[in-house]
């Protein structure tokens, strides 16, 4: 496949490179283990969000997506990351872990923080602080109606499949 958005594995692979980005390891493997446990890679999905981001990156100015590329690529176990500037100079980069509840470690902070302030990344006028993203536990509440009979328990199984895809 020539495109990201239809290329998988290591076609995929191929096109990051192309764009000077590599797949993210999220869990290195252990080759002493036996049987050996394999790495953990980043996903073709969050690869593919990654590939285009790349070309905001470039930018030493300072920009939203640059930041959230940089501390995209920091490490594998950033799920996610959010980046805005609550005053002149100022930049707030907030990381959702992969690991846990989403909850970034301070091991992991430290790393998006090293990354972001690389020479090459940082304006040299902006003070940067790296937080972990604030968790907010929620409960879906749900009302399916159905009709009387035996499909009732596939129909909920749907609708959770449904709900977790979504969420």
């Amino acid at each position: 496949a020539g495109m990201v958005a239809y290329a998988i594995k290591n076609d995929l692979d191929q096109l990051a490179a192309n764009n000077n980005v590599e797949r993210l390891v999220i869990t290195p493997g252990d080759d002493t283990q036996i049987p050996p446990v394999d790495a953990v890679m980043e996903s073709d999905s969050d690869l593919r969000q990654r590939i285009p981001a790349a070309f905001e990156g470039m930018s030493v100015a300072g920009p939203t997506g640059a930041y959230e590329f940089h501390a995209l690529s920091a490490d594998g176990r950033v799920a996610d990351a959010s980046a805005n500037s609550p005053a002149p100079a100022e930049v707030t980069i907030a990381v959702l872990s992969r690991e846990g509840d989403g909850t970034a470690s301070d091991d992991l902070l430290q790393k998006v923080s090293t990354a972001l302030n690389d020479e090459s990344v940082r304006p040299v006028g902006d003070r940067l602080t790296v937080v972990s993203a604030e968790i907010v536990n929620y409960a879906v509440d749900a009302v399916l109606y159905v009709y009387p009979g035996p499909a009732t328990e596939p129909i909920l199984a749907a609708a959770r499949a449904k709900l977790t895809a979504y969420i």
